[in-house]
């Protein structure tokens, strides 16, 4: 059962979003058809989700009014008095609804603190917890009604009086004690204006954390690996509380080294309290200083040194953790711990796996081979370290891509760690996203999926990787409205993650929402890290969206100024691409040699034999890309190519050849893009 059930428009999708994401983060669990389970019959589960919701949320517009589904859904709620609709633009609405008093929301662009907005979630929570009807509309049926007319209408505007001054007292409240609104800091202030669908970091609401990186103290610079573990171990078990969100370490860390004012980045992770401190390790003694910092004014709320014998690591970590909550005034239990989720209670084991972790991160791919010998020497020492199996399953996985001369090897123990992942414990998110991963290695589609879920149900609320490469899998199949969704609670859960944004740009681009990927691109630009994929990726969409000449150009010289990847081809379209003819001539040239035939270059191959309207090539292109050579970065083969090649009947077998279609026939979920026609066929838009 859902608090709430959303009714929009699919004209209003965004906006249909924007409510969704804003009574998510107020603790609502909220029902919309971007939820709809694999194998769904549509009509039965809108059915039955509209039944058993606490609140109908009516978004009502000039589409929705025209809606006969909207319409539906609102006169099943009003007979249900579960209705509690909005007005997200002026429209005339259904006669029948006039006298349901419906809150104005037309002016609201995602401000957690505006006062309407804080008005209707208090009348609103009132309505869930306590499952009492609210302003809904009593038919007039003739004359002799009007008296009953006249006293509905009045206790409709009453209520909406009481609702009124309960917001603003609750708005006022939550204003005084913490403080929390935020504004844009400078480096995206003029892309996520007002008006933006796509803000840089949730408004903070309840109570929320950031663990930026402990200093290293040590009279060693190279024991910074341990300080900067201890951080992100502690951050695990702070995420591991229901209560408490906690920004990614992706976003978290960005500020690292950086004399940053912790107001600014308060804002900046939309979180209000911030954790920080220092390690000092001599030896085997170590001397730790935590400080619990509110983020609204930068005061310190409490702060505490711990003197310690190495060997006391974990249960140290868990005390500054439980003092952290403590402090927060939140009950933590010890039995949630990190630890307990994969870790290892072996010393020597743990600092292997942090200095594994810290080379494994660090930029290029010089330092995968040490870092995938450092976690074998981790599991040696505690053979049941779930996450230090993991940890070794991405590295090697990662080294394929960037030492293919010894792939055979290397998938030899990616094999060997598959089947000892078997005989882990399997209650842990590391262990299952080893499973996830090899099936979708093998296009084991069905399995990867059950093992994904295993690994979201097991995994911190607060975790963002989690729901990143679920969002990823979910793309791969064709599922991308739901992908989007995950994208999208992986960016407000680690905001400042370049990857996290990439991923949701391609989604959004891919599911026909270039405007929303655009912004978000924008957005992602003041982000550390390389982002040539990125604007690879924005060059692809104005091609498409036939942009004025002078953007691609510059759009061009933006890709190619980082100068990674960088292929002759793409060289020469930079200064030819509007000599169609001959690009073409080029992009096949390409095609016919061999050292083009990387994931990479098939892809750039593909895009722009699409682009230049060569189907044929571009659907040769994606399968050796994808069926010959199983790249299982499978998502690009939904973009939306202007060839129309997805009605193809060539691009139906690659489905097949990829085990999509038994897939699909499993489940009974097609996603955004096929359908069954008949009992043996399908088609593909």
């Amino acid at each position: 059962m859902s608090d709430i059930f959303l009714s929009y428009s699919s004209e209003d999708l965004a906006i249909a979003r924007r409510f969704a994401q804003g009574f998510e983060r107020e603790g609502f669990s909220v029902w919309w058809d971007a939820t709809l389970k694999p194998g769904d019959a549509f009509d039965q589960a809108i059915e039955t989700a509209l039944e058993e919701a606490k609140a109908v949320v009516v978004l009502w517009s000039k589409h929705s009014v025209a809606s006969r589904w909207v319409r539906a859904e609102a006169t099943q709620a009003n007979e249900n008095r579960t209705l509690v609709p909005v007005m997200i633009e002026a429209c005339k609405r259904p006669i029948i609804f006039e006298l349901t008093h419906t809150a104005d929301l037309s002016h609201w662009t995602g401000d957690p603190n505006d006062k309407a907005w804080q008005s209707y979630l208090a009348g609103l929570r009132r309505f869930v917890d306590k499952g009492e009807p609210t302003q809904t509309a009593i038919p007039v049926t003739n004359g002799s009604n009007r008296r009953q007319r006249f006293s509905a209408t009045w206790l409709a505007v009453l209520t909406a009086i009481i609702v009124l001054i309960a917001g603003g007292i609750l708005w006022a409240i939550v204003r005084k004690s913490s403080q929390h609104g935020v504004t844009q800091n400078s480096d995206t202030a003029q892309v996520v204006a007002s008006q933006s669908r796509v803000p840089a970091a949730s408004a903070p609401t309840g109570l929320s954390l950031a663990v930026l990186p402990f200093v290293n103290m040590s009279a060693d610079p190279q024991q910074e690996y341990f300080s900067d573990g201890l951080s992100e171990e502690l951050l695990n078990q702070l995420a591991q509380i229901k209560e408490l969100r906690v920004a990614g370490r992706t976003s978290s860390f960005s500020f690292k080294g950086k004399n940053e004012d912790l107001r600014v980045i308060g804002e900046k992770l939309g979180v209000n309290h911030l954790l920080e401190g220092s390690v000092r390790k001599d030896g085997k003694q170590l001397r730790i200083t935590a400080q619990l910092i509110n983020a609204a004014d930068g005061t310190h709320l409490w702060s505490r040194t711990y003197d310690r014998e190495l060997s006391g690591i974990f249960a140290l970590q868990e005390e500054i953790a439980k003092d952290v909550s403590q402090a927060l005034s939140i009950t933590l239990d010890v039995g949630e711990m990190s630890r307990a989720k994969g870790g290892t209670t072996n010393v020597d084991a743990f600092d292997q796996f942090l200095h594994a972790t810290k080379l494994a991160e660090a930029s290029g791919y010089a330092n995968l081979r040490q870092a995938a010998q450092l976690f074998r020497q981790a599991i040696a020492l505690d053979p049941n370290f779930s996450r230090a199996w993991a940890g070794l399953y991405a590295t090697v996985h990662n080294s394929t891509v960037y030492f293919p001369d010894e792939s055979a090897a290397l998938r030899s123990e990616l094999g060997a760690i598959e089947t000892q992942a078997e005989h882990l414990p399997q209650d842990t998110s590391a262990v299952q996203l080893i499973r996830a991963q090899n099936a979708t290695d093998h296009h084991e589609w069905g399995s990867a999926q059950h093992a994904y879920e295993a690994a979201l149900r097991l995994a911190p609320p607060s975790d963002p990787f989690v729901s990143l490469v679920y969002s990823e899998f979910l793309g791969a199949t064709g599922r991308v409205r739901e992908a989007i969704r995950y994208a999208e609670r992986s960016r407000t859960q680690d905001p400042l993650n370049r990857g996290a944004s990439l991923w949701l740009q391609l989604a959004y681009g891919i599911g026909g929402h270039a405007d929303l990927a655009e912004e978000e691109y924008e957005r992602s630009k003041p982000l550390p890290g390389d982002h040539q994929v990125n604007d690879y990726h924005a060059l692809i969409r104005l091609l498409r969206g036939n942009a004025d000449p002078k953007r691609i150009d510059a759009q061009f010289a933006q890709y190619h100024s980082k100068d990674f990847n960088a292929i002759p081809l793409s060289r020469y379209l930079m200064a030819h691409w509007r000599d169609r003819a001959n690009s073409l001539t080029e992009v096949r040239k390409a095609y016919q040699d061999p050292a083009n035939h990387t994931v990479v270059r098939l892809e750039f191959i593909a895009e722009f034999a699409d682009y230049y309207g060569d189907r044929d090539l571009a659907l040769a292109a994606l399968r050796n890309q994808y069926v010959d050579a199983s790249d299982v970065t499978l998502m690009f083969i939904w973009s939306p190519y202007v060839t129309a090649l997805r009605t193809d009947a060539r691009f139906k077998q690659m489905l097949r050849d990829l085990g999509l279609v038994n897939y699909y026939l499993s489940n009974g979920n097609w996603g955004d893009f096929c359908k069954p026609e008949g009992k043996d066929d399908f088609e593909c838009h």
